[in-house]
């Protein structure tokens, strides 16, 4: 009887413990030492240079990550130029994002100040920029800057894959996330890359010209004729002989598709309109007025259909250089 005794009260004491401790734990908030495993971990602040590279950017990280970009889409990317205010969003970034030879060498120096890690530059400097050939140098630095790798569905795969990668890397917890909203942004890319295609496949054979080379990746992809540059650098206006050269083809092509931007020069339109009969279509490449990066390529495709299918040029003819 005493030993049955004892073992009620070494159970009632045992229960009071237990009742003391989890009121104790209960009460232990995640300022006085637990850490709340629950709470997402703080959006990332990422930058990037252009607008284009923020919608894809956004298409991936969603909410987890602010994104800002340095330069407004109503001024060219071409030779970026910092502002106080802008060094200071760069140096307050967890990730800089940038093609690299597109805006310059401004931001490819101001990019140095961040860590590694930070920095996620898209293009490669040019492999004759590692040399002594200057003129070379000068030659691939101009193409280079010419770029526009945003502007087919099958560029923002690979820019969106690229991204994803570096944001896996810096942001490990939520790689699932990442790695889910590539595939469904890629999904939604290829469906548009075939609705593109369909579109501009009756116009393979339709020549037109184009303000400078600004769409090699589109051209490429959709197999569309290209038969002149109006300017052979896009940062500077045409010389009167390559001028001369270029009317010739515009003179054995009335009618013909003049593909520009708002950022080519309004004195050579206004020539050309003049002179020439052409039909002039300006497409924004930077997405002014979009919010998604499935609009601004969409836009880009389509202002090609619309130029292509006002042209007045047989596209069975025989294309006069």
């Amino acid at each position: 009887m005493q030993t049955l005794f004892k073992q009620m009260r070494l159970n009632k004491i045992t229960c009071a413990a237990k009742r003391l401790l989890v009121l104790f734990l209960c009460s232990f908030t995640p300022a006085q030492g637990f850490t709340d495993t629950s709470a997402p971990p703080p959006p990332l602040n990422i930058v990037t240079s252009i607008k284009p590279l923020a919608l894809i950017t956004r298409e991936i990280a969603g909410e987890a990550a602010v994104i800002n970009y340095l330069l407004p889409a109503t001024k060219s990317p071409h030779h970026l130029s910092f502002k106080p205010s802008d060094l200071k969003k760069l140096m307050a970034a967890d990730l800089l994002i940038w093609f690299g030879p597109i805006e310059g060498s401004s931001l490819d120096n101001a990019a140095l100040r961040l860590p590694d890690q930070k920095r996620l530059r898209l293009l490669k400097a040019h492999p004759s920029h590692e040399t002594h050939n200057h003129t070379q140098h000068s030659v691939d630095q101009d193409r280079d800057n010419e770029l526009h790798p945003w502007i087919t569905p099958q560029d923002v795969i690979g820019l969106a894959t690229t991204i994803t990668e570096k944001l896996e890397a810096l942001d490990p917890p939520r790689r699932a996330d990442y790695r889910q909203r590539l595939y469904n942004l890629s999904r939604d890319m290829q469906k548009l890359d075939a609705n593109l295609y369909a579109q501009l496949e009756p116009f393979q054979t339709t020549p037109f010209v184009a303000m400078h080379n600004a769409y090699d990746s589109l051209i490429h992809r959709y197999r569309l004729t290209l038969i002149a540059l109006i300017q052979d650098n896009a940062h500077q206006a045409p010389g009167a002989r390559h001028l001369k050269q270029t009317g010739i083809i515009l003179n054995n092509n009335p009618g013909i598709c003049l593909i520009a931007d708002p950022f080519s020069p309004t004195n050579t339109l206004t020539y050309l309109q003049k002179h020439y009969d052409i039909h002039l279509h300006t497409i924004d490449l930077l997405g002014e007025n979009v919010e998604d990066i499935q609009s601004l390529v969409l836009n880009i495709g389509e202002g090609f259909h619309a130029c292509l299918t006002q042209n007045h040029t047989n596209p069975n003819q025989n294309i006069s250089h």
